[in-house]
């Protein structure tokens, strides 16, 4: 197929027509090769465009999908599916009768359906990915028409995927299959059985196993009576998997005990033996160390002789280090010494070999009960959930006892946690129904009371309700997994999952706890705070007054309202202050950095102490100097003789300018440290490599330099405008903060001043004395806070280090 004769065509109807003359797979090989980025020469500006040609490729593979649904995929699942009003459509014929010739563990398969969707949708978002990767502006169509396929294809399968799950519940159902724990098969014990007989000879078989068990001597040792309970057991294994389990758990133990007493009886012989010699020679002590004493200042006197005939200082070290060598050997030969440490040494192999022992037993007793099935009623799969409401009970309905123990534990918390969040407990407020009116029906209540008393509530009740859904979700978890076949964890695995698993949690719980109260308590204050009139007026700290409800009134009042002139001149300079600062301070840090690792440049060690001291030196003390500089009469007339300005604490260009000046030299130090760290890691290699390529120092600066380092700060910098979003310490400390005035002369409602961003604003309408309002500082808060996380959460989105 020709590029050249295809562009000869005049119409879609003709290149689709041209197209039918090869198979489907010929046009997606010429589909590919199509450059969109490709202009026809003047004399050939009436022929189709490569970019149109993708055009038309993109729609014909759309229509040709849609007629053939194998086009779309060649995977398994594509001829049990049709295409019905470009919707999908499983032929339930085709898919049962590929049932019948399946075993049971292809319906085990097909009944993981977690797993398969997992699997697919980890698929989709691997060819998603490289696509996105491969898309340029030369394939543009070509990558959309195989994005087209990948999320088909997807959809095929997921609908594939819930078709055979259904089929296969119900053949599990209807063939009364069970699955362990391991996966494998088992079938139920009523299994072509009359079920009426079945469960009369059960019920006598489990009265007659109860019976016998009673009937064992309790006097027996452990070992005969386990054998004693196997045979009884055995009458069982044909009616419930449960005393199968109970037999391959008894022989367990026996062998546990077999190998305990077989460990014990060897360590007792080498313990024996151990401390016979110690017996014979712990009284001749003093005879033993004299011995070695003896050794010792024999080893001495050579070691004397040696050092004094040694010449080099190589000799001197050999020979101190024979000496230390031989001091070791005469204490380690010590007879009393070794005897003492053999005794120690075999109590310890004891030691060891019984606990290895028991970890092969606590592994067998999982092995057991993940490879044994169970039969459990249909009625617990929804009790289990129902009753785990109060945490434990589903647990305990599972027969998972101590874990139920240990999670009815937190009944008495869970019921002080509600009790306080509706009011039982309380200082002052009512729980969170105090919220309702803040307290405005008590004549003696402080409505600040209601107001924290009801936010704790919330949270308690929140914890609460978490607490009882996980007890829920764990419980029908268990109960979902019991019914198809698989038995509980034992408590040895849950304490295991606990140890590995769940010690991040355990230990991070502590932090949890802080970030609930310190953090959550002042979020949620200022979410209510924005729904009301809380300020001058209607402050509760003051007799008479309450606060209430508002409802969206804070928010029309800046989107629209009183403060929307205010907010708009101040979120204005905030954008600027952001940006301005933000960027000079990066640009400022990246340019010295670049120059101090030059190698050309001289005197690198002062550039390095200047520039850091602004980092080095407190922030607070850098901005009172220049404030105070800055105000100072005599720079002020002598900016006005040289630059013709002045007024750099007291006029909004000149303040705004000083600030985003002060700002810059302050924050580029951080960079400056941060991108020479950087810098110095980056291999010299690539340089010289790109030399040999011809490039100049400026293209190795621009194409490589500033890649490296911002690919790897990426994240920092986007901190740089979020920290400065919120940077009230400089605008406060600087002090030149005159109140701004509207286009009428007159100040804008709430007086921001000249250099007031967010943050500052929002702090002098909650602190004016004569008309504070916290209700609308709340609400600017919320709206800063929005701009702030929303910007923050597409930057980070969009980062190839977090990407990765």
């Amino acid at each position: 197929m020709l590029v050249e004769k295809v562009k000869q065509l005049s119409s879609k109807e003709e290149v689709w027509k041209y197209f039918t003359s090869y198979s489907f797979y010929e046009w997606l090989d010429f589909f590919k090769t199509l450059d969109e980025t490709q202009k026809n020469k003047p004399e050939l500006q009436n022929q189709l465009s490569e970019k149109n040609i993708a055009q038309f490729c993109y729609q014909y593979g759309l229509q040709k999908v849609y007629e053939d649904i194998n086009y779309l995929t060649s995977k398994n699942f594509a001829k049990f599916s049709s295409w019905e009003n470009k919707k999908f459509n499983i032929n339930q014929n085709a898919l049962e009768e590929y049932f019948v010739a399946k075993d049971e563990t292809f319906i085990r398969d097909m009944f993981e359906i977690n797993g398969r969707i997992q699997l697919a949708t980890i698929g989709l978002k691997a060819e998603l990915k490289e696509l996105k990767y491969e898309k340029t502006k030369l394939n543009k169509n070509y990558c959309n028409f195989l994005k087209f396929l990948v999320q088909k294809e997807y959809e095929l399968n997921l609908k594939f995927i819930k078709a055979t799950y259904k089929i296969a519940k119900r053949k599990i159902e209807e063939l009364k299959m069970l699955f362990t724990f391991n996966g494998d098969v088992y079938f139920s014990k009523t299994k072509d059985k009359n079920l009426v007989e079945f469960k009369q000879t059960k019920i006598q078989v489990a009265s007659e196993i109860k019976k016998d068990l009673k009937q064992i001597d309790s006097k027996l040792p452990v070992r005969d009576k386990l054998a004693k309970q196997i045979e009884v057991y055995q009458k069982g294994k044909d009616f419930d998997y449960i005393f199968e389990w109970k037999e391959k758990c008894a022989q367990a133990k026996i062998s546990y005990l077999d190998e305990v007493n077989k460990a014990k009886t060897k360590s007792d012989a080498q313990i024996s033996k151990a401390q016979i010699h110690w017996d014979s020679i712990k009284n001749d002590k003093a005879k033993y160390f004299a011995s070695s004493k003896t050794k010792a200042n024999h080893l001495f006197e050579e070691y004397k002789s040696k050092l004094s005939s040694a010449v080099t200082a190589s000799e001197i070290k050999d020979v101190k280090l024979q000496y230390h060598q031989d001091k070791k050997v005469i204490k380690h030969t010590n007879e009393y010494i070794k005897a003492k440490t053999d005794l120690k040494y075999q109590y310890y192999v004891r030691k060891m070999e019984l606990k290895k022992i028991k970890t092969t037993y606590v592994s067998n007793l999982e092995n057991i009960n993940n490879s044994t099935p169970i039969e459990t009623q249909k009625w617990k799969s929804w009790v289990a959930p129902v009753t785990s409401v109060i945490p434990g009970v589903g647990q305990l309905i599972n027969h998972q006892f101590k874990k139920g123990l240990i999670m009815m534990l937190l009944i008495p918390i869970v019921l002080l946690f509600i009790m306080y969040g509706f009011g039982i407990g309380n200082i002052e407020g009512t729980g969170i129904l105090g919220l309702i009116d803040f307290g405005a029906s008590d004549p003696n209540g402080d409505g600040r009371f209601y107001l924290i008393e009801g936010i704790i509530a919330i949270i308690l009740i929140a914890v609460s309700v978490i607490i009882m859904i996980g007890s829920v979700i764990d419980a029908k978890l268990v109960a979902k997994q019991q019914y198809i076949g698989a038995r509980a964890r034992n408590w040895s695995q849950t304490n295991e999952f606990l140890k590995s698993q769940g010690t991040p949690y355990l230990l991070s719980f502590p932090a949890i706890i802080g970030i609930l109260f310190i953090v959550l308590v002042p979020i949620i204050a200022t979410i209510i705070i924005a729904f009301t009139n809380y300020g001058k007026g209607n402050d509760p700290a003051r007799p008479g007054q309450v606060i209430e409800w508002v409802g969206f009134d804070n928010f029309a009042a800046i989107f629209g309202g009183r403060y929307s002139s205010s907010f708009g001149y101040v979120m204005l300079w905030t954008v600027m202050w952001v940006m301005f600062a933000s960027v000079g301070a990066i640009v400022a840090g990246t340019l010295a950095a670049l120059m101090v690792n030059n190698d050309r440049l001289k005197g690198k060690g002062f550039f390095r102490l200047f520039l850091i001291l602004p980092w080095a030196v407190p922030a607070f003390i850098m901005i009172m100097m220049f404030s105070l500089l800055l105000a100072n009469e005599s720079f002020n007339e002598f900016t006005q003789k040289f630059f013709g300005v002045r007024g750099w604490t007291n006029q909004q260009t000149q303040a705004r300018v000083a600030l985003i000046f002060i700002q810059t030299w302050l924050g580029q130090s951080y960079m400056f440290l941060l991108i020479t760290g950087i810098l110095q890691g980056v291999s010299k290699d690539i340089y010289d490599a790109s030399s040999i390529d011809g490039a100049s120092r400026f293209k190795q600066t621009v194409k490589l330099t500033l890649p490296i380092v911002f690919g790897q700060i990426a994240p920092l910098i986007l901190g740089q405008f979020t920290f400065n979003f919120g940077n009230f310490g400089i605008i406060s400390l600087y002090g030149a903060n005159g109140t701004a005035l509207g286009p009428d002369g007159l100040p804008y409602p709430g007086e921001p001043g000249i250099t007031d961003i967010l943050i500052s604003f929002v702090y002098k309408l909650s602190t004016s004395q004569t008309a504070y309002t916290y209700g609308i500082a709340a609400s600017f808060v919320i709206v800063s806070s929005f701009v702030v996380v929303s910007i923050s959460a597409v930057g980070f989105k969009n980062m190839k280090a977090f990407k990765n």
